[in-house]
């Protein structure tokens, strides 16, 4: 793979959300799609929007204390499209009949509705950047979290999610601590919570040292730690891990 230069529109390459903004000095409520849209934190619950500093809305959300956010359903492509090419200072965007705004229950910025959900945010913080300001909210509300209404995924264009993937690997890391071993190992997270992983301490020839059966945590994960045999035909070098239905993952233990 050849390398990108850092002045290839990196952003481009990956992922991410679209957020409509909602901003309002109490007389003109616009509305900007924010390309780079993200939680931040879960408890409490923040949310960041990346504005540029040629925004309208970067100077207008200067002097205030609150904005909402909705993030973007894969049916608000076109309006995503319209918010983020025009600017408030222009046009006014809220006469788009394909915007849908919606009454606050606790700030006074109303939200777009129809969205995978909305935020009503008070401004905890901002922080400055290279030619842009993140604007860090505290939820204060969130409105329609709507599971059958899939995210819009902006990856240079703007895509709607596929099928969930479906993993048929077991990936398997381990770490050799005073008196054992701790293995951890991860598969398709849909798998049966009853079906047991088999691990296995191998030797230098593949041979099987140990060997156990243990059921998977809550996440359907394996955490665990196993002690080594104190006598055997040699050292462990590998652990592997399978699991019913699954191809079996190896990690490799460092030598000496």
């Amino acid at each position: 793979m050849a390398d990108l230069s850092l002045a290839d529109p990196l952003w481009k390459k990956s992922t991410s959300t679209v957020g409509l903004v909602v901003t309002t000095d109490g007389s003109l409520v616009n509305v900007m799609a924010a390309e780079w849209t993200y939680f931040v934190a879960k408890d409490p619950i923040m949310v960041a929007v990346v504005l540029h500093e040629s925004n309208w809305t970067t100077a207008r959300i200067a002097g205030l204390s609150e904005f909402s956010v909705t993030l973007c359903s894969e049916a608000q492509a076109g309006v995503a499209d319209f918010c983020g090419s025009f600017s408030g200072a222009d046009v006014r965007k809220t006469s788009s009949e394909d915007l849908s705004l919606r009454d606050p229950v606790v700030i006074s910025t109303p939200w777009v509705a129809d969205g995978v959900m909305a935020l009503e945010c008070t401004i905890e913080r901002r922080v400055g950047l290279p030619h842009y300001t993140m604007v860090i909210g505290r939820a204060e509300h969130v409105h329609g979290v709507r599971e059958s209404a899939p995210p819009l995924v902006k990856h240079d264009a703007m895509y709607s999610l596929g099928d969930a993937i479906s993993r048929r690997q077991v990936t398997v890391g381990a770490a050799q601590l005073d008196h054992g071993l701790r293995v951890c190992a991860v598969c398709d997270p849909h798998a049966s919570r009853e079906a047991p992983y088999e691990v296995a301490l191998l030797g230098d020839r593949g041979e099987v040292v140990a060997k156990q059966s243990i059921l998977p945590d809550e996440y359907g994960d394996l955490d665990c730690f196993l002690p080594v045999p104190p006598v055997g035909p040699g050292p462990v070098r590998r652990v592997a891990v399978s699991r019913a239905g699954y191809d079996t993952g190896f990690a490799t233990l460092p030598s000496g």
